[in-house]
């Protein structure tokens, strides 16, 4: 007389059945992770809202990020509760708290803005765990994709102004190419930060060639502070030999050429009709390229909200002005400085936290060498310093759940 259940497996058949589903379970795992990075990276959920149709929220797609997420979180819950002992997930949380307690007393404005911020910081934890439980193998090697997608639709957007978004959409300006992120800071910092996460996935000639395909596309966005972050990380990613040392005859020469360059750019420039609306602003952030002086509309408007970020954090060095402040407030520009701004919210609490992102991006785990882990760091520290966004875009907190993963996995 058999005993067991009248169905079951033998026990080989049994291995070979779990096998199969191992294997199903990693390719949803990879196609998941394919379509997170395409809708962060190219930045569909907005773009879908601001040009397509203004009825799809950009929640509907991370409400479908997290549905996809749902069968990860299943099967890997006790992996899910280690991930939130990990120093990205008690940053995250931490500020999250903070941001919670702000809201006491709170105008509805601030209201809305702290629990739209919350949401997507919450969001961002999953989405570290997800890339986290996963290996690097898995999907570093779509980013060199997503770069050449996003220099395309860079190009595409400065020959062709208003072919891919109205001119009047929020956010757009007249000559700086911005692809599908509409912002041109935005897509400046995205080109350099795939631009990292490409390098290493591909082979050394080509690196030149993805580099300097990215210098182009991120002078096309006129964005002066990724410019010069981007020269510099050229410059190192020579000196520490991530590139042959004989790239370092492009910046040399572009530094002997500048000033032929920047005259033949300002000739064409001016003879583009499309441009003529705001042709003035694109000729005074070229002559910064010559002068080195800020001088323009725009950069002494800059200097001027940074000192107001700046009183802001003397008058209230502890606690700071709170959160959102610096967003609701009077002015019609945000700081452009990530360490002012949380300064100015969060007072030394602020100060903190942005160290902590620092030393955590330092000491992260994505990148088997280490040098291009410390160049993410720097690029963090660096491009904060000309932009106020990173704890609100979904590309700044993936990427920094990315690169400070605990472990590294090939």
């Amino acid at each position: 007389m058999t005993t067991g259940l009248p169905n079951a497996l033998p026990p080989h058949e049994s291995q070979a059945f779990n096998s199969v589903q191992s294997k199903i379970f990693k390719w949803y795992e990879r196609i998941i992770a394919g379509i997170i990075l395409i809708l962060v990276y190219l930045n569909i959920p907005e773009y879908t809202y601001a040009v397509i149709n203004q009825a799809i929220l950009p929640k509907y797609f991370y409400f479908l990020m997290c549905a996809l997420l749902a069968p990860v979180v299943f099967f890997k819950i006790d992996q899910l509760l280690r991930y939130l002992i990990s120093p990205y997930s008690l940053l995250i949380l931490l500020l999250i708290s903070i941001n919670f307690i702000s809201l006491i007393d709170a105008n509805k404005d601030t209201v809305e803005l702290v629990l739209t911020r919350n949401q997507l910081l919450l969001l961002s934890i999953m989405l570290g765990f997800f890339f986290s439980s996963i290996s690097t193998g898995s999907f570093k090697s779509i980013f060199p994709f997503l770069l050449v997608i996003n220099l395309a639709c860079v190009v595409t957007n400065f020959i062709a102004p208003g072919l891919m978004y109205p001119l009047r959409t929020p956010g757009a300006v007249i000559g700086r190419a911005a692809g599908t992120f509409i912002n041109p800071t935005q897509i400046s910092e995205v080109l350099l930060i795939t631009c990292l996460f490409a390098i290493p996935v591909v082979s050394r000639p080509y690196r030149i060639i993805l580099t300097l395909s990215t210098g182009i596309g991120v002078a096309l966005t006129f964005t002066r502070g990724s410019f010069v972050i981007g020269f510099l990380l050229f410059i190192i990613l020579c000196a520490t030999r991530k590139m042959p040392r004989l790239a370092l005859v492009f910046p040399t020469l572009l530094l002997l050429f500048l000033p032929v360059l920047v005259a033949n750019f300002n000739d064409y420039l001016l003879s583009r009709e499309d441009l003529i609306f705001n042709v003035d602003d694109l000729l005074s952030r070229l002559d910064f390229f010559q002068t080195y002086v800020v001088n323009d509309v725009s950069a002494l408007e800059r200097f001027e909200v940074m000192n107001a970020a700046l009183n802001l954090f003397f008058q209230n060095p502890l606690l700071g002005a709170g959160v959102g402040y610096t967003t609701l407030w009077p002015y019609r520009v945000g700081p452009h400085n990530q360490l002012l701004v949380l300064a100015a919210e969060y007072g030394v609490t602020g100060i903190l936290l942005w160290l902590l992102l620092a030393v955590m991006l330092w000491k992260g785990r994505y990148f088997k060498d280490r040098a291009f882990q410390h160049m993410a760091c720097f690029i963090f520290i660096g491009l904060s310093m000309f932009t106020h966004n990173i704890l609100e875009l979904a590309y700044w907190l993936l990427s920094i759940a990315l690169l400070s993963r605990p472990s590294q996995t090939e």
